[in-house]
């Protein structure tokens, strides 16, 4: 297989940015269509066998048989394991250019492709189950389902942060991050995530700017790591000038809340505010399609609220006296495209609350 891949990049030209960006996309894609092309081979071949050793006849018992094959489908979970299959195909595809010499010097780039399109599959198979722990007729996940679930969040924050660290590392070069992000823009489009890659986007500069400003108040300033985010959700730690430890939790947006930094004093008197009315909106709820709803205000408000209380117990097992926890909530429109640079103006209370908070610590 290395060999066959070498030689077949031997014959491609890929001396420039965009020749490069062509090959990475085109080679994406086509894994993604292979792979779910096998998974849908393998599922109608083993259709077949069944069907044939039930004796059904799909022309003379269309019920029947489409009775069995709604029954495969939920036996194998064939979506969960088409998308499992492609997360699978992109890794064995890494791996094959990794082992090229025409990529040597590329392996960074290469993999900030490979992990965009690896967030995109790591997405749709996770569900909201810490939100699900705090509303009303959710579904229960299993211990093994909740694992699996932290499993995946670990794996996709992990891609998230490769392609967040590869955009810092080249941020100076303007042309050629314009250049890559039509790369994933252009790769998404043709996968079918032009509106989730939009979200992400937009997810990616809001953090960069977010970084980037705490990097103008704080001594140190580390993102949490994969597991953090996943089990506390932890996006940033701060240490003062004094050696204290500072929690932040970033979002683009939270329960109608104003751009701001809020303290647990000030989400604690929002959930109060929240829970104050006669029937608090905490049931899970499904449309008529089947797909779930929004999760209100305070469902979001209470599960941020166990963040908090794990978050800062973790911090305390990592040896901090007494942690702070802060939520930023800062629109990604204060912020650059592609680079995250943010707006002064649009920034500026935000950036006054970083002050303070640097200063009574």
């Amino acid at each position: 297989m290395t060999e066959i891949v070498e030689s077949n990049l031997q014959l491609e030209k890929l001396d420039t940015n965009k020749e490069r960006f062509e090959f990475l996309k085109k080679r994406i894609i086509e894994r993604v269509q292979n792979t779910a092309k096998q998974a849908h081979d393998e599922f109608e071949k083993e259709l077949e066998t069944r069907i044939q050793d039930l004796d059904i006849d799909p022309e003379k018992q269309p019920q029947a048989y489409k009775k069995r094959r709604r029954k495969l489908r939920k036996e194998i979970d064939f979506y969960k394991t088409i998308k499992l299959n492609i997360i699978s195909g992109l890794d064995d595809l890494r791996r094959e250019l990794e082992q090229s010499t025409r990529f040597k010097d590329y392996i960074p780039e290469l993999n900030a492709l490979i992990d965009a399109a690896r967030t995109m599959y790591l997405s749709q198979l996770k569900v909201k189950h810490k939100e699900y722990q705090v509303m009303t007729g959710a579904p229960q996940l299993s211990d093994e389902e909740i694992r699996e679930q932290e499993r995946l969040t670990e794996d996709m924050t992990e891609s998230r942060s490769l392609v967040q660290w590869y955009v810092m590392q080249n941020e100076s070069d303007h042309d050629y991050l314009t250049e890559l992000f039509n790369a994933f823009r252009d790769t998404m489009n043709q996968l079918g995530f032009e509106n989730d890659w939009r979200g992400m986007e937009r997810g990616l500069r809001q953090e960069l700017g977010v970084l980037k400003l705490l990097n103008k108040y704080f001594k140190k300033v580390t993102p949490g790591n994969p597991k953090e985010d996943a089990h506390f959700a932890i996006d940033f730690w701060a240490e003062t000038n004094n050696g204290n430890t500072i929690i932040f939790q970033s979002k683009s947006s939270f329960a109608g809340l104003d751009d701001d930094i809020y303290g647990e004093e000030k989400i604690s008197d929002l959930e109060k505010e929240l829970s104050a009315s006669p029937i608090p909106p905490i049931k899970y709820q499904r449309d008529s399609s089947g797909y779930e709803l929004p999760a209100s205000d305070l469902v979001k408000v209470r599960k941020l609220q166990q963040d908090i209380k794990k978050a800062k117990e973790h911090a305390q097992g990592r040896g901090a006296d007494k942690p702070h926890f802060y939520l930023i909530v800062s629109s990604a429109d204060n912020y650059k495209e592609i680079t995250g640079e943010p707006d002064s103006q649009a920034t500026k209370s935000i950036e006054n609350s970083l002050r303070q908070i640097s200063i009574l610590y």
